[in-house]
């Protein structure tokens, strides 16, 4: 998306920055951040959230889980086990509101260490975990393949330039 965005648009100028979701909110709403991307995005007041595209959600297993015996897993096999989600609101998107209560890693190289060392299993977008093959960390789709995360557009509900409508519908595009 962003090389789709430089390729069309390179008189644009646009800056990347990480940030912590609190951070990334507070920089929309105090003007410090035009627009932010973000898997997982809730509703917050003030903020509009415009949906760019969605991932089926997947579960990351060990090399050694008694889990891959399955070859799709049962949501329900993974309440005994540790569960690790890098993007947030994962858990939620399989266990509805009151999710267990999964251990929040900061990215998913993080989930995936974590997983691949057999602390726990995880729960990440499939396109990442298909692309994780070697580091020790299996993917198997859950039961039921209705359990997706979106990944967000995040601006102010003020009025937004050309270029940043213009920057959503590229990204929808890419979608």
């Amino acid at each position: 998306m962003l090389a789709l965005q430089r390729a069309e648009e390179p008189e644009t100028p646009v800056v990347v920055h990480e940030a912590s979701a609190t951070d990334l909110f507070e920089g929309l709403e105090d003007g410090r951040y035009d627009i932010g991307i973000a898997m997982g995005a809730a509703p917050v007041r003030h903020l509009q959230i415009d949906l760019l595209w969605q991932d089926e959600l997947a579960v990351a297993l060990p090399e050694r889980s008694p889990l891959l015996s399955y070859p799709a897993v049962p949501v329900e096999k993974l309440g005994t086990y540790t569960l690790f989600e890098c993007c947030p609101y994962a858990a939620e998107a399989l266990f509805g509101p009151r999710p267990a209560n999964p251990c929040r890693s900061t990215s998913f190289e993080l989930m995936a260490v974590q997983v691949a060392a057999g602390y726990g299993v995880g729960l990440a977008p499939r396109p990442l975990l298909e692309q994780s093959r070697n580091w020790g960390v299996i993917m198997r789709p859950l039961t039921d393949s209705t359990h997706w995360v979106g990944t967000h557009l995040i601006r102010p509900e003020r009025g937004n330039s050309p270029a940043i409508e213009r920057f959503l519908r590229r990204g929808q595009t890419v979608a």
